[in-house]
């Protein structure tokens, strides 16, 4: 089954159900922000009063999924993952005694991450979990600035962790 809502600034949606009945599962649920997309025309008007073309924004969205499998009583596998990501954008044009200057910013930043494990029941009183993950953040800048078409400056920076664990429990 499913169910979804709409907001005023965001929306989500998430979906459920069995692959093989009483052996897999799945559930996927996602979300968005669209106040960039409400806010659009009432930036555009302000900028445009003051004389300039303005196209601004922040929103995010992520997606969040989830499968399981029973091999048999002692054994279960399960798989993970989430992927999210925030944007903020601005596009600028911009005249001044005849010469055009035009802007552009783009910052984004944002997560992923993936979990596999396996659950095993050794006896009644002892179970493992055995899990590898997997982990990513990346921050991305990117701005330039054009003066009559002409490249004023260019800047773009990059950064990111990755990082891969393998973690065993036993209880």
């Amino acid at each position: 089954h499913g169910e979804g809502s709409i907001g005023l600034i965001s929306s989500r949606l998430s979906l459920e159900g069995p692959i093989i009945k009483d052996k897999t599962s799945f559930i996927v649920s996602a979300r968005r922000t669209y106040i960039d997309l409400l806010a659009r025309p009432l930036i555009k008007a302000a900028a445009k009063s003051q004389g300039s073309e303005l196209v601004a924004g922040y929103y995010f969205y992520d997606l969040n999924a989830k499968a399981n499998y029973e091999i048999d009583d002692k054994n279960k596998v399960y798989i993970s993952g989430y992927f999210g990501r925030d944007k903020f954008y601005l596009n600028a044009k911009e005249s001044y005694n005849g010469d055009t200057y035009k802007s552009k910013v783009n910052f984004g930043w944002g997560n992923a991450t993936g979990t596999a494990r396996w659950n095993h029941i050794v006896n009644p009183k002892l179970f493992s979990n055995t899990s590898l993950i997997y982990s990513f953040y990346e921050l991305a800048i990117k701005a330039e600035e054009e003066e009559n078409g002409d490249a004023l400056f260019s800047l773009r920076y990059g950064s990111g962790i990755r990082d891969f664990s393998l973690k065993q429990d036993f209880d």
